[in-house]
């Protein structure tokens, strides 16, 4: 059986506000997303690209030393507001990432 793509994890935040963004990263970090919902409990980040992978890390995040994302992934974390997420492709390349952030409230 192949590789599932579907599945995205569950999180059991309880927040009431939601934050969506549809950002799109190229081959320089661009921060995930671009304004961090004030009070975050989690995120969840998804590459929309059907042929890039996207390398996520902090802000010195490069394509030799950031976690992978490949196509049609999605990733959820229980992450606060205080951290930056990032994100970046290989040079001259693009994709879009999606980002849903959960408040804490």
């Amino acid at each position: 059986m192949g590789r599932r793509t579907d599945i995205i994890g569950v999180t059991d935040a309880t927040g009431s506000v939601f934050a969506t963004e549809a950002v799109t990263v190229s081959d320089t970090a661009t921060k995930l997303p671009t304004t961090i919902l004030s009070n975050r409990k989690a995120i969840s980040v998804f590459n929309m690209s059907a042929t890039e992978t996207v390398y996520l890390g902090n802000a010195d995040v490069t394509t030799a030393n950031g976690y992978p994302l490949v196509t049609w992934q999605g990733l959820p974390w229980n992450l606060g507001s205080g951290a930056q997420l990032y994100g970046i492709c290989a040079a001259g390349k693009t994709a879009e990432v999606r980002v849903l952030e959960i408040d804490n409230s």
